[in-house]
């Protein structure tokens, strides 16, 4: 499955990136045309099936990659989830008796999760960041030498910008995760223990409790909208402002000959394809510092060593 999503992402990074050449080639062709007094539309039909078929096969190859990307996420998260309720059936009373019910179901569903996420985000995303990445910036040198360093020095930017807002927010996501082991933990002992909390008549104090709790994940949460807004506004006004030189100089180069106006549309159009892949950046680094913290809390307990073990025959 590995290998079928790795060869489904280097056909699908070659495919991708063939397309703004032959946009840049129809709008040459154009030009050319137009001057011979040419207006035969054949060769524009062509060039659009062809960047249609491209587009086709790209999705196509994109669906399987993603496929067993998936595929082999869920596997990985099955074979945890039965692991992990093993172990728990096999642990002593007196492991149970210290660990609260509502950590336990956390790690059990959240961190299995952010472990299963880490195949599509994490092995197989810098794969494809590699290849898209790499491939993208020998194309846009090619054009111009000059015009593909502005056109690439975005990246840098982008890639420090959103590896930092990552990490910075899965600092909070950390913290995010306790507090919802704690916001968990309180609504299981309610509900456990709902007779006595009503035979005390607590229900005002534990409500009182649980909306602390809860007012804290959403406090939060507000926070990581915050950081990511800013970085997604910040990123893109970096972008922006590289396309913008692009465009100026590069319309300097077409009037001064250097390059053509289908080479100026393939650079610009090569320039958006690479912005989806350098703001990944962030979330590869994320995914990493997830599965890392997920995985870690989830082995805790899977790794404990048993202290009563069944006599085996």
């Amino acid at each position: 499955g590995l290998l079928l999503s790795i060869v489904s992402i280097i056909f699908a990074a070659a495919l991708q990136m063939s397309i703004p050449y032959y946009l840049g080639r129809s709008i040459d062709k154009a030009l050319i045309n137009n001057k011979t007094g040419d207006l035969s539309i054949e060769p524009f039909i062509f060039i659009g099936l062809l960047v249609l078929s491209l587009s086709v096969a790209r999705g196509i190859f994109s669906f399987f990659h993603v496929y067993q990307g998936e595929k082999m996420g869920q596997t990985l998260a099955f074979s945890l989830r039965k692991d992990y309720f093993n172990k728990l059936q096999r642990l002593s009373f007196n492991y149970h008796d210290k660990v609260h019910t509502g950590d336990l179901i956390t790690k059990g569903i959240i961190d299995i999760e952010g472990c299963r996420m880490f195949i599509n985000t994490g092995i197989l995303r810098i794969i494809f960041l590699s290849i898209f990445i790499s491939t993208g910036a020998i194309l846009v040198l090619s054009v111009d030498l000059f015009l593909g360093l502005l056109a690439l020095s975005f990246v840098p930017f982008i890639g420090i910008i959103s590896s930092y807002t990552r990490l910075s927010l899965r600092k909070h996501w950390y913290r995010l995760q306790e507090q919802l082991g704690i916001l968990t933990r309180v609504m299981d002992e309610n509900l456990s223990g709902v007779r006595l909390v009503r035979s005390f008549m607590k229900q005002k104090y534990e409500l009182d409790k649980y909306s602390i709790a809860s007012q804290v994940v959403k406090t939060m949460t507000f926070r990581q909208i915050t950081i990511r807004s800013f970085s997604i506004s910040l990123n893109t006004l970096i972008f922006l402002v590289s396309m913008s030189l692009v465009v100026y100089y590069g319309a300097i180069s077409v009037l001064e000959n250097r390059i053509t106006l289908g080479e100026l549309t393939s650079l610009i159009a090569f320039m958006s394809i690479l912005q989806g892949p350098v703001r990944q950046i962030g979330m590869l680094v994320n995914a990493f510092a997830r599965a890392s913290a997920t995985s870690s809390r989830l082995f805790e307990v899977i790794d404990q060593k048993e202290e009563i073990k069944n006599i085996e025959g």
